[in-house]
């Protein structure tokens, strides 16, 4: 694989940090919509599957899960950030280097 045909990275980044950010807004909404509405359950008096505390739990449980999986995902993209910059970083001033003691040869 050529150097050309690289996906641009600040473009994946973007879309990674658009995407996780789109996730966290979802998860909040969905948040929003439990305390603000409520669970109603259907109505089913032996049926635990269908109990509304029972399925504001189960809903917590999945929202707390997606939420530390955002915040992971969000580290992850945060240290891998900083490594390209940092290895951009060293790639321009090798170059500058090379250039440098090029420009000074006879």
């Amino acid at each position: 694989m050529s150097r050309r045909d690289l996906p641009d990275l600040d473009a994946t980044l973007y879309v990674t940090t658009d995407g996780l950010g789109r996730a966290d807004a979802f998860i909040r909404s969905v948040e929003r919509l439990i305390d603000d509405h409520g669970i109603v359950a259907e109505d089913s008096a032996d049926d635990d599957d269908h109990d509304p505390g029972r399925i504001r739990n189960h809903l917590a449980h999945l929202i707390g899960s997606t939420k530390a999986a955002i915040r992971e995902a969000q580290y992850a993209h945060g240290q891998t950030v900083a490594r390209f910059e940092a290895h951009r970083a060293e790639s321009e001033r090798t170059r500058e280097t090379v250039i440098a003691e090029h420009e000074g040869q006879p």
